[in-house]
């Protein structure tokens, strides 16, 4: 998209008048943190020659959007222009990683003069969309208690963050091969921007009759792009369920029986000498 804004100049009978007339933006989807070429036609709709002609792009930062120009400056050489004739001008453009999604407005102006060294100057703009792409990654899963056994209830804490350069939408979770553990198996986050993190809790019981060992439970999620595209990541967990400890530790019944069989057999030394233990 082109906007012409203004024309600054003396006009004396015939002048000369260039215009941006058209932009190619290649590749036509322009990605944040990537390089564009804009191919500029330039054309003299006026009746006299442009002399000493320049483009100049105003590539400050522009709404939160950083632009720069690779391996040239952004002022560039058009010299003179015959009337009626054009010349297209081509600059690569970076785009900052810090850059957000959205259409933004790159400033133009164009200054020349004509034969009699009459100065004149126009501005504009000319349109680039910036896309990018939501990247949401599985940041961590805990389980509280640590230790599953039967007869237990807790809660299977999973943390997302978005690492891409796009807002996440209709986000979904679904675990599969829990085992019965789990009280539900899907859940809905909806949006996730940017940089952002979110925490979703999903309820554990352990049936008393839970077979004992290690579920590799499949966490994936899946969600869309602004454009409705779709994306999909997993990550393998592991979910152990442990045996039941008893109520006193073995080694505690190691001791308590050995406790007993010394008693017994200082009782049964005792009655053989004719002496009661009590």
């Amino acid at each position: 998209m082109l906007l012409f804004n203004s024309l600054v100049g003396t006009v004396h009978g015939g002048a000369p008048f260039l215009v941006l007339s058209s932009v190619k933006i290649s590749p036509p989807s322009v990605m944040v943190g990537s390089v564009f070429v804009a191919e500029m036609l330039v054309v003299n709709l006026g009746s006299l020659a442009a002399l000493t002609a320049t483009l100049t792009l105003e590539l400050a930062p522009i709404s939160g959007a950083y632009f720069s120009i690779v391996s040239s400056g952004t002022v560039l050489n058009i010299g003179e222009l015959q009337p009626g004739a054009n010349m297209t001008l081509s600059a690569s453009i970076a785009v900052s990683y810090e850059a957000r999604t959205g259409t933004y407005d790159i400033p133009y102006m164009l200054t020349y003069s004509d034969e009699s060294r009459y100065s004149y100057n126009n501005t504009g703009t000319f349109g680039v969309k910036i896309s990018g792409t939501p990247d949401v990654q599985i940041q961590s899963a805990t389980v509280d208690p640590v230790k599953l056994s039967p007869i237990t209830d807790g809660t299977l804490s999973i943390s997302f963050i978005n690492i891409g350069t796009e807002n996440a939408h209709d986000i979904s979770v679904r675990i599969y091969n829990d085992g019965g553990l789990l009280t539900s198996t899907v859940s809905y986050i909806g949006s996730l921007p940017r940089g952002a993190v979110n925490t979703i809790g999903f309820g554990i019981h352990v049936d008393p009759d839970a077979a004992i060992g290690t579920r590799l439970v499949n966490i994936t999620v899946t969600y869309k792009d602004p454009s409705g595209n779709d994306y999909v990541t997993s990550k393998i967990y592991d979910l152990k369920v442990y045996a039941l400890e008893p109520l006193i530790p073995l080694y505690d019944l190691g001791l308590i029986a050995g406790a007993l069989f010394f008693a017994a057999l200082l009782y049964l030394s005792f009655r053989r000498v004719g002496h009661r233990f009590w």
